[in-house]
């Protein structure tokens, strides 16, 4: 295929224009291109660093949550361990509080049952007293019969 003349001549004035031109857009664009590429290359830089950075930052996060956790799950032990402690302590109390409860009544028992052995023993020391002076006057009447035989018997000799 055979193009005309004109256009032929159209394109190479064209050509001879583009070539003829300031390359200065084309230069600036280059030029912009690169400065756009090393600003993306710093920032690509940096936010790997910011990654990094966050990465450090979300693996301290972690272990202080696990601890966290960790604490946490030590925390409920010894809050259940003081809650049986307790627990335990107040059953401990109450179980006082009954020994208490029946070493007074003990004590009451106790001090009734010495009243009343108080008390027998006064009975037994009168009634010792009573049997005492008793014997003393069965004594002195034995004495006085013993006596009144003998003067009996040394009267009943005079006589015969």
């Amino acid at each position: 295929m055979s193009v005309g003349i004109v256009k032929r001549n159209m394109a190479v004035q064209e050509l001879a224009q583009l070539k003829g031109q300031d390359s200065l857009p084309l230069q600036k664009a280059k030029l912009t291109q690169e400065a756009v590429v090393r600003k993306l290359a710093k920032a690509t830089a940096a936010a790997a660093e910011e990654t990094e950075k966050a990465n450090a930052a979300a693996v301290v996060a972690k272990d202080a949550a696990e601890q966290a956790t960790q604490a946490a799950t030590k925390a409920s032990q010894a809050r259940e361990s003081a809650e049986h402690a307790r627990a335990a302590a107040v059953a401990a109390r109450e179980a006082a509080d009954a020994a208490k409860a029946a070493a007074d009544a003990a004590y009451a028992l106790a001090q009734q049952k010495r009243a009343e052995a108080v008390a027998a023993r006064e009975l037994a020391e009168q009634r010792r007293a009573e049997a005492v002076a008793a014997r003393e006057l069965a004594e002195q009447k034995r004495a006085d019969a013993v006596a009144a035989r003998q003067q009996a018997e040394a009267a009943t000799k005079v006589c015969f």
